[in-house]
């Protein structure tokens, strides 16, 4: 359960995210989705290294807090991304 919790969910919810942006931003000439599929490659492994290696070596954090960081953690670059792709069109 704890595995389930604070590394499948957080990478479901990163990868459902990189989706978002890469449907957004598909067909206006914009950069943004070329961005969130090269960064993806990257930070979805990262994600889920540093989710799982938390879950292992911190037994005694409770599952919700490893939850709430792993999802914090797992939205952070799509979120910089849906960020930028707001202002892009002002650069």
């Amino acid at each position: 359960m704890r595995l389930l919790l604070s590394v499948l969910l957080p990478l479901a919810v990163q990868l459902l995210g990189f989706a978002l942006v890469i449907m957004v931003s598909r067909g206006n000439g914009s950069f943004v989705g070329l961005l969130a599929l090269s960064l993806a490659v990257l930070a979805v492994p990262l994600t889920t290294l540093v989710n799982w290696t938390r879950s292992r070596r911190v037994p005694p954090a409770s599952v919700g807090r490893l939850l709430v960081t792993g999802l914090l953690f797992a939205l952070t670059w799509p979120l910089l991304l849906l960020l930028l792709r707001a202002i892009e069109p002002s650069l």
